[in-house]
């Protein structure tokens, strides 16, 4: 159709059925004495940065055990994945968008988020039942993302230039993905409705071949 890189991710996922997704954005009214908006947009992803500094590698960890024996995965230690424990510090957002310290309380499967630059702009966590190591059935939602996320990815597997990258909505499916393809690039998009922001990352990643792949949640 003559269209241009960004185009043409958007033409993929709205013909994979992957572009349909509405999102849905509550306005809450912010405090008189809230920060900057640009102050808020800076402590967001020094928030999620916190988060990925108190983070562990994999090995001999519960997000190792989520990763192997609940989703199969073979050899996640050489992700780009890491384990967020008990224990750890971090950095939340108050409701004037000013930074508080906060301890973690579960365990948690981490995925940074990188924009276009290489910086770290957001994170998703999914939590973990501390007795299985299984994804945590308790909480409402299992899996919560921190900072800034659109327009980021979370690169899990670095291939080789000129090859392919893959484009996967959900973390455990871009492990599987790796696993397949350990010559791929390998992103998570941390959403359908993020696809469409990827263009610059994924030019970065200079591909011969993109490949979206989205979750079946028919399963």
């Amino acid at each position: 159709k003559g269209l241009n890189f960004s185009e043409a991710l958007k033409e993929g996922a709205s013909i994979s059925g992957l572009g349909r997704t509405e999102t849905f954005v509550i306005e809450r009214k912010k405090p008189s004495d809230s920060i900057t908006e640009k102050a808020e947009a800076k402590n967001k992803r020094l928030s999620a940065q916190s988060i990925v500094d108190g983070g562990r590698p994999l090995k001999e960890t519960l997000a190792e055990v989520y990763l192997k024996q609940h989703r199969g995965i073979q050899n996640p230690e050489r992700l780009q994945m890491y384990y967020w424990p008990v224990g750890a510090k971090w950095k939340a957002l108050d409701e004037q968008g000013r930074l508080q310290e906060k301890t973690n309380h579960i365990p948690a499967l981490l995925i940074p988020a990188h924009n276009e630059k290489g910086e770290v702009t957001g994170v998703q966590r999914v939590y973990l039942d501390k007795r299985t190591g299984n994804k945590n059935t308790f909480m409402d939602c299992a899996k919560l993302s921190k900072g800034i996320i659109q327009g980021s990815g979370g690169i899990i597997q670095k291939g080789q230039k000129l090859g392919i990258v893959y484009l996967a909505e959900g973390p455990e499916t871009a492990a599987s993905i790796a696993m397949a393809n350990p010559d791929a690039t390998v992103i998570v998009s941390f959403g359908v409705a993020n696809f469409k922001n990827l263009g610059k990352l994924i030019k970065q990643q200079f591909p011969q071949e993109v490949v979206i792949a989205g979750d079946n949640d028919l399963k």
